[in-house]
């Protein structure tokens, strides 16, 4: 028995250092790990494990060479695309495979038939090289399910998830500093609901209060039901390389509040709720804002709620400010607006970029900078008469209806939206969404609005006419 584990031991060394002198790595899962029924994926001919949640299948490997990945499909298929088109990746198609040559890391969406609904995700990084062991590194090892609950972080702590582990748990870090959780395995979020969270806390997948340099790093969230990475009241938090793969009402990506110095890079989030929200919402006696937040390089891809980028509803500070979006591929936005700035509070939002931004399909709104009274506001009643008043379905969700006299009476906490630019944006896919710019009445504006270089595949959009853009309760809006 000894001689037969140790040749089973050797013949699995062997193999894992064959594949990187391939210039890959697949990762190790554990038996009980769920595998797509649609997929099996090969690189270089090897057989991946392709995981699987309700949203999709998910295949995640390193290389540091070329590689060919080849996808057999269970059902037919006659056409496949890669996402986003940026990347570059052809998807060749025949008798049920589609093949793929990467030259370097990428992360894609593989769609096929023109489908959304049998979704493929190819996620290809670079080598990760595991922290030494130490009194506050904790490994959780690739090739097992971990069930660790609810996991406290504190000052110092080092988590790495390996690729191929499993951990269905969720994570704490309060009042904490220089925390690290990376790794490419996986955290199975839909763990969610056998958790018990103490009282005062709020079921997030991780929980970032009062905190300061904390480091998110290259592992997949899947399947959360709630709100998911979750900085606030915190700064100097970097989220580089995350993938967020889910598709729940309220399931929001990233949402960034009340909290400065922040950066998201590299990421790809697939959710149902906005992608990233930027938010000063929850408690807070200084009423702090959000403020110098870099978001960059990042994919998304949201359905049927929320919108792909957001700032508000809950923007209860004195400002929001100093945001910048920056060469990001947006897939699809299946509903709501690709850029949305939604005032519900009596915050000034001012000084927003968005930059270099690549669009493939958006169906509703491109821009949506809006100011409003909604069932999210502040000062919005809560008895059971006014829950038959806010609006669903309609321009914008949850927005409060007016009975006589009330506008002029919630006017006066209500905030404002100005200088706002949004230049070189390319929609490369898809048709062209209408765009809005509405502000309350005519003391609380949306002003000092510049939309520079918006192209419709090659044809710039330079009037306000070509951008399909509505105005109201609006000052100098520029379009050029």
């Amino acid at each position: 028995m000894n001689m037969l584990y140790k040749t089973l031991t050797c013949l699995g060394l062997l193999f894992v250092t064959l594949q990187a002198q391939a210039g890959f790595k697949l990762y190790d899962y554990p038996e009980d790990a769920p595998r797509s029924p649609y997929y099996r994926v090969f690189i270089n001919g090897e057989e991946a494990h392709v995981y699987s949640n309700p949203i999709g299948s998910m295949v995640i490997f390193e290389m540091d060479e070329s590689v060919t990945v080849e996808i057999e499909c269970m059902n037919t298929v006659k056409y496949a695309i890669a996402r986003p088109l940026s990347a570059d990746v052809t998807a060749q198609v025949a008798n049920n495979r589609v093949t793929l040559e990467l030259d370097e890391p990428a992360q894609l969406s593989v769609e096929m038939n023109g489908l959304l609904r049998y979704k493929l995700f190819i996620f290809a990084h670079s080598p990760k090289e595991k922290p030494r062991n130490g009194r506050n590194v904790q490994v959780f090892e690739a090739g097992k399910t971990h069930e660790p609950g609810l996991v406290w972080l504190e000052s110092g702590d080092h988590v790495y998830i390996e690729g191929g582990a499993v951990v269905k748990g969720l994570f704490i870090i309060e009042d904490a500093e220089d925390v690290t959780i990376e790794g490419p395995g996986i955290i199975e979020a839909s763990v969610r609901q056998e958790i018990d969270f103490p009282e005062g806390y709020r079921a997030r997948v991780i929980q970032i209060n009062d905190s300061r340099n904390v480091t998110l790093k290259d592992f997949l969230i899947s399947d959360a039901r709630t709100w998911q990475v979750v900085p606030n009241r915190s700064e100097d938090i970097t989220i580089d390389g995350i993938k967020i793969i889910s598709d729940d009402g309220g399931d929001d990506g990233i949402d960034v509040l009340r909290s400065s110095n922040v950066v998201i890079r590299n990421c790809f989030i697939h959710t149902k709720d906005d992608c990233i929200a930027i938010k000063s919402h929850s408690a807070d006696e200084q009423l702090r804002g959000t403020n110098n937040v870099l978001i960059e390089d990042c994919i998304f891809w949201n359905t049927i709620w929320g919108n792909g980028f957001e700032i508000g509803f809950e923007l209860r500070a004195e400002k929001i400010h100093d945001i910048t979006l920056r060469n990001c591929d947006f897939i699809h936005v299946e509903k709501g607006a690709v850029l949305s700035i939604h005032n519900a509070d009596w915050a000034v939002v001012e000084n927003v970029l968005f930059e270099n931004i690549r669009i493939e399909d958006a169906r509703q709104k491109l821009f949506d900078y809006a100011i409003f009274w909604t069932w999210f506001s502040q000062d919005a009643p809560r008895q059971s008469q006014y829950e038959q008043r806010y609006q669903q379905g309609g321009l914008w969700d949850n927005i409060m209806t007016f009975q006589p006299g009330e506008k002029e009476l919630y006017a006066r906490n209500r905030g404002y939206i100005r200088n706002i630019v949004a230049r070189k944006i390319h929609i490369v896919d898809g048709g062209l969404p209408f765009s809005i710019v509405s502000g309350f009445d005519e003391s609380y504006l949306v002003e000092d609005i510049l939309f520079e270089d918006i192209y419709l595949y090659d044809h710039k959009l330079d009037t306000k006419e070509a951008l399909k853009l509505v105005e109201e309760y609006s000052r100098n809006v520029e379009v050029r």
